[in-house]
Formats: structure tokens, C-alpha cells, sequence
């Protein structure tokens, strides 16, 4: 989990970022990559293939 450290002026903001589980590719000429923090089961990635045109990949 990456963790970034914002400091304004008196105080100190901790923001928990998570790592993406999934990725989320969207058309074949623009390469848009999206990461969600969601697992997909096979099912799901079918479903979003042939009904949004939206590829997931797991990471690894």
C-alpha cells in the first residue's frame, strides 16, 4: 500500500492509497488503463469483453 504525506499549514493529512488489483484497458487505439482495486472473477471479465468492449487484466 503506497501512503503519501501531505503537510499544509498546522496540520498533517496521511492519505492511504490502495494498489490496484485489477486494470481496466478501454479501446485498442487509445490505450487507456485504468487500476481498480477490485478483483474480477472470470464471469465479470466476459461480461465487461463482450458488453462494454473493456478489457481487465489481473496485476501481478
Amino acid at each position: 500500500m503506497t501512503t503519501e504525506i501531505k503537510q499544509e499549514t498546522n496540520s498533517i493529512r496521511i492519505l492511504k492509497i490502495p494498489e490496484p488489483k485489477s486494470f481496466l484497458k478501454i479501446g485498442c487505439e487509445r490505450n487507456i488503463i485504468i487500476g481498480v482495486d477490485t478483483k474480477f472473477n472470470k464471469l465479470q471479465k466476459v461480461m465487461w469483453k463482450f458488453l462494454l468492449n473493456t478489457k481487465i487484466e489481473d496485476s501481478e
